[in-house]
């Protein structure tokens, strides 16, 4: 049988992480609505989805400026 004062101890213990717990709940909560608010997104597997779909938009604008560039400086390479 455990004593009083580490039942005590236990019963801290499980409250604090119960606390953290809250917090976490809380804070992802407003992550979701953050998405949601900002991005359209309804979940965490929409906001990947579309992070996906920006991150393909960014590597095609990265290629099709630097394609860009290179004809600028070909072109006005002895002006």
């Amino acid at each position: 049988m455990i004593s009083l004062d580490r039942y005590q101890e236990l019963q801290e213990a499980v409250e604090q992480q119960q606390r953290k717990l809250d917090r976490s709940k809380g804070a992802l909560s407003q992550l979701e609505e953050r998405l949601k608010d900002e991005f359209d997104c309804g979940s965490v597997k929409a906001a990947e989805k579309l992070v996906g779909k920006l991150e393909k938009e960014a590597t095609v604008a990265e290629k099709a400026f630097q394609k860009s560039l290179e004809a600028f400086e070909e072109e006005w390479e002895d002006a």
